[in-house]
C-alpha cells in the first residue's frame, strides 16, 4: 500500500491508465484498510479511497462477505475522521451519476447490452422488423419474455404463453406498432416495452444500490449529516433535459433512501416533486399527428444510409433508391415505424417519474395501515393500551434536529430499529407535500 500511497493525484483522478494493477476484491479491502490505518487522510488520499471504492471494487460480482467486509472499512473511517464525513457523502452521491462507460452496461437473457439506450434499440428492431401478429420465437421470444419480468404487474410474466408484434387499433394511439402478449386464458393486451427497459437495472444502479446502504450506515453513525445527504441531492438531479435513464437511476436512489431514512422522507419528496413540476412544465403542447421533426430526419438518414449500402454492395438496385425521392415515400415509412418512443419526451419522462414515485406512496401507506392495524390490537376492550406488548415493541431512537442549507425547514431526526414507528407522521407530511407543492 506504500506505492499506492506515494503517488500523487490532484484533483479528481482515475486509475484506469495508471500502471497499478489491483487483482481482486480482497485485495482492494487491504490497500482500503492500509489507508484507513494512516487517517486522518489529506485530500489525495480521500480522492484515491473513493476512487478504489466505487470503481475498483467489483460491486456487482463481489459475494456477501466482501461486500460487508468493504462497507465496514467505510464506516471505520468515518469513525476515525469525523472531519471527512460530509466530504465522503458529497463524493458518494456524486457517483450517481457516475460517467463510467461501464456502469451503463446492462445484462440481460444472458446478453451484454451497452446501455437501456442500446438495449431499448434492439428490442425497437425487433418490433419494426417481424411481421405483424406473428408470434416471436426462438431468441427474441426469449428477450422479450424476460423483459417482461420487468413489467410493473410483477406477475404478468408467469401468466403469458405467447408474444407478438401489431398495429394497436385504438385510434388513440395513432397507428403505434406495439408488442403484445396472449396469457393462459387466451385474452391479449398490449405491454410497453420501453416501460419495461426502464425497469431492467444496470450495473451502475445496482453499484448505486450499495452506495445508498452506505449513506445510510454512514447516517447512523453521524446522524448531522443527514442535511447534507438532502442537500446533495437536491443539487445534483439531473438535468431536465438529459436522457430519461439517469432520471431513473436518481430517483430510484432517492427513494430507495428515503424508505430506510425515514426521518429525511418529506424532504427527499419535496424535492422529487420540485423535479416532476420542472418536467412537467417542460412538455409540448402540439398536435398528437404532428412527429418529432428531429427525430424524423434522424430517421430520414439512417434510411438514406442503409438503402446507400444496400445499393453498393449490389442487395438493392437503383429503382428502390429512386423511390425515396417521392415526398410521400418516407412518411409512409415512418408511420409503419412508429414506436411508444415516438412521442414527447418529457411526457415520457413524467409519465414514469410519477409511476415511480406514486408506487412509493403506494407501499409506504400499505406499511401506515399495517402499523394502525397493529396498534389496535394491542389495545384491549377498555381502550387501555397493552404495557407488556408496548414494552417489547419500544424501539430504540437516536434523536436530533437537523435543517437544509437550501430551506428553512427543520426535520426531526429519529432514528429506530424498528420500521414504520413514525408512520403516521410521515403520511400527514407527504399529504401536505402533495398539497402545497400543487
Amino acid at each position: 500500500m506504500k506505492k499506492l500511497m506515494g503517488f500523487n493525484f490532484p484533483g479528481d483522478f482515475n486509475l484506469t491508465n495508471s500502471p497499478i494493477r489491483l487483482e481482486s476484491n480482497q485485495q482492494i479491502i487491504t490497500d482500503l484498510s492500509d489507508l484507513v490505518s494512516s487517517s486522518p487522510l489529506d485530500n489525495d488520499n480521500l480522492l484515491l479511497f473513493v476512487e478504489l471504492l466505487v470503481n475498483r471494487f467489483d460491486w456487482i460480482g463481489a459475494d456477501l462477505e466482501d461486500i460487508d467486509k468493504c462497507k465496514n472499512v467505510v464506516l471505520d473511517l468515518v469513525s476515525l475522521d469525523g472531519s471527512c464525513v460530509d466530504w465522503l457523502v458529497k463524493r458518494l452521491i456524486t457517483n450517481f451519476k457516475s460517467s463510467n462507460k461501464k456502469h451503463l452496461k446492462v445484462d440481460l437473457c444472458s446478453r451484454e447490452f451497452e446501455s437501456i439506450h442500446e438495449l431499448k434499440k434492439h428490442v425497437r428492431t425487433i418490433l419494426t422488423t417481424s411481421k405483424d401478429d406473428e408470434e416471436l420465437k426462438g431468441d427474441n421470444h426469449k428477450l422479450l419474455y424476460e423483459l417482461l419480468g420487468y413489467h410493473s404487474s410483477v406477475q404478468l410474466k408467469e401468466r403469458v404463453v405467447a408474444i407478438f408484434p401489431s398495429t394497436h387499433k385504438n385510434p388513440a394511439f395513432k397507428g403505434l406498432r406495439c408488442f403484445f402478449y396472449r396469457d393462459k386464458s387466451g385474452s391479449v393486451d398490449f405491454f410497453s416495452y420501453a416501460r419495461c427497459c426502464d425497469n431492467v437495472k444496470t450495473r451502475g444502479q445496482i453499484l448505486r444500490e450499495h452506495l445508498c446502504d452506505l449513506l445510510v450506515d454512514i447516517c447512523k453513525l453521524s446522524p448531522s449529516t443527514l442535511g447534507s445527504i438532502s442537500d446533495t441531492l437536491d443539487i445534483l438531479y439531473p438535468h431536465h433535459n438529459v436522457q430519461i435513464e439517469h432520471h431513473i437511476s436518481f430517483t430510484k436512489a432517492m427513494l430507495y433512501i428515503a424508505n430506510r431514512l425515514p426521518m429525511i422522507r418529506t424532504s427527499l419528496y419535496r424535492i422529487l416533486i420540485n423535479k416532476l413540476t420542472v418536467i412537467d412544465s417542460e412538455i409540448r403542447l402540439a398536435d398528437p399527428n404532428v412527429v418529432d421533426v428531429e427525430k424524423v430526419e434522424n430517421l430520414r438518414s439512417e434510411k438514406l444510409k442503409e438503402l446507400a449500402n444496400q445499393l453498393l454492395k449490389g442487395q438493392s438496385n437503383s429503382t428502390q433508391f429512386k423511390k425515396s425521392e417521392d415526398p410521400n415515400w418516407f412518411r409512409d415509412i415512418y408511420d409503419k415505424l412508429r414506436t411508444e418512443e415516438d412521442c414527447d419526451d418529457m411526457s415520457q419522462k413524467l409519465d414514469f417519474l410519477m409511476a415511480l414515485v406514486f408506487e412509493d406512496l403506494h407501499l409506504l401507506l400499505n406499511m401506515c395501515n399495517k402499523y394502525t392495524s397493529a396498534s389496535i390490537n394491542n389495545t384491549n376492550s377498555t381502550g387501555i393500551s397493552n404495557p407488556k406488548s408496548n414494552l417489547q415493541q419500544q424501539p430504540m431512537q437516536i434523536n436530533g434536529t437537523f435543517k437544509s442549507k437550501n430551506s428553512q425547514d427543520s426535520f426531526l431526526v429519529t432514528l429506530d430499529t424498528q420500521s414504520g414507528s413514525s408512520q403516521h407522521n410521515i403520511t400527514r407530511n407527504l399529504l401536505l407535500i402533495l398539497v402545497t407543492s400543487s
